[in-house]
């Protein structure tokens, strides 16, 4: 899941770094048109790879079993909590992620090549440090990393807020993703843990509260900037700290996955 999730990340980071880079170059529009066609022929090679996969798997549902597989999520605490959490965390970095450009731009006066550098780093250590941030919980227990994250990402917010250089701020930036990379995977791991027969439900499920809680955090996020930057970032980064105090208690009962012996084993 940190691997899958780091992924994610990394390929958001990317497409906010090459998107200013080649906008001067060769315009919006092409942009758009470079990905409708990358992504046409993406499709046409997983619907030949996997086709025989999902010719042989496929099975037919009524839709109440289908409502059902959501409902046990939700009915179970573990559950509720986990979706609450992803979710607010989702208001967070969604909320700083979608500003990061527009800050860059206002506080330092970069280019479009220069916010594309500085915004670079976002996503880097999710794909490099994903699996091991994984086996970390694995192997010391999703109640230690996860508030960690929590904490680190705020800390990382309420630092952004202050006036700092511009490579301080792409290393700021950088070390935010570490943040989400330390809580929402292992959290989507716990869901996914709830029933492993409905673990592509559950994993719909928490994707779609992910990203409803980001959609959520950039209408506050913006709504918070016409009062100032600082105070938007000081808002988000003191309420991820709140919900990291929270998740100390929300998770203390998840323990390690493995052994640690085991885990030595593995690895990530």
């Amino acid at each position: 899941m940190g691997t899958i999730f780091g992924a994610v990340a990394a390929g958001m980071g990317l497409g906010s770094s090459l998107g200013p880079i080649l906008n001067p170059l060769v315009g919006w529009r092409s942009e758009f048109r470079a990905l409708a066609g990358g992504f046409a022929v993406i499709a046409i090679f997983l619907r030949r790879r996997t086709r025989s996969f999902i010719l042989a798997e496929q099975r037919s549902y009524p839709y109440y079993k289908i409502a059902l597989g959501y409902l046990y999520v939700l009915h179970s605490p573990r559950g509720r909590r986990t979706m609450a959490f992803i979710f607010c965390n989702g208001v967070f970095h969604g909320g700083i992620f979608a500003s990061l450009g527009l800050l860059i731009a206002s506080r330092y006066r970069l280019d479009d090549v220069g916010i594309g550098m500085v915004l670079a780093g976002y996503g880097l250590p999710d794909l490099l440090f994903g699996g091991m941030i994984g086996g970390w919980g694995d192997s010391y227990g999703r109640r230690y990393v996860v508030p960690l994250g929590f904490f680190w990402a705020g800390v990382g917010a309420l630092s952004l807020g202050l006036s700092v250089s511009p490579v301080l701020a792409a290393v700021i930036i950088t070390a935010l993703s570490v943040g989400f990379e330390a809580t929402h995977p292992l959290m989507s791991s716990i869901a996914t843990s709830l029933d492993p027969r409905h673990r592509g439900q559950i994993t719909g499920l928490a994707t779609f509260t992910k990203f409803l809680g980001m959609g959520v955090g950039a209408l506050a996020f913006q709504y918070l900037i016409g009062l100032s930057f600082g105070r938007a970032l000081f808002v988000f980064g003191t309420r991820e700290i709140v919900v990291g105090l929270a998740a100390i208690l929300a998770f203390h009962n998840e323990h390690p996955a493995m052994p640690m012996t085991l885990a030595r084993i593995c690895g990530p």
